[in-house]
């Protein structure tokens, strides 16, 4: 499998993530999060419109090093890449297959997620390094050339 232009997929999942967002511009729709003692309650608008600003910020890091030729380390953008389409598969794979609990106060179908979750930003942050290590590479590169 090759990966020429990821690019084009980060800007297909903003775009896909803002048109969900979208759906949910009026609804009463909302995600809770409980961290310990701490509820965080989210409007799904909110939530799809962050992430596809994110996807969005990631294909114009992506785009921009295609534009100035720099190139990126091949094996950490096809563990970006693939690692966060299986994420975002998972995150909506995995409650399906949790059966609905009979106390309606306890519904922890996407408490399962916080390993998808927490693994979806160590490949970001996989992303990050890829990113600087290529460009500082690149520059030196350069540099070295003059």
């Amino acid at each position: 499998m090759k990966i020429t232009k990821p690019h084009v997929l980060f800007f297909i999942l903003g775009f896909i993530f803002l048109f969900f967002g979208l759906i949910h511009f009026n609804s009463d729709n909302y995600s809770d999060i409980n961290i310990h003692d701490t509820y965080l309650v989210i409007a799904y608008f909110h939530l799809y419109t962050l992430i596809s600003i994110i996807f969005s910020f990631i294909g114009l890091m992506y785009y921009i090093h295609s534009k100035f030729k720099i190139p990126l380390i091949k094996y950490f953008t096809y563990i970006h890449v693939i690692g966060t389409l299986v994420c975002i598969a998972l995150f909506y794979i995995n409650p399906l297959f949790h059966r609905k609990d009979d106390f309606p106060l306890l519904d922890d179908s996407y408490s399962n997620n916080s390993l998808t979750i927490l693994i979806g930003i160590i490949i970001q942050v996989i992303f990050i390094i890829n990113s600087f290590t290529s460009t500082i590479n690149h520059l030196f590169k350069k540099n070295n050339k003059l």
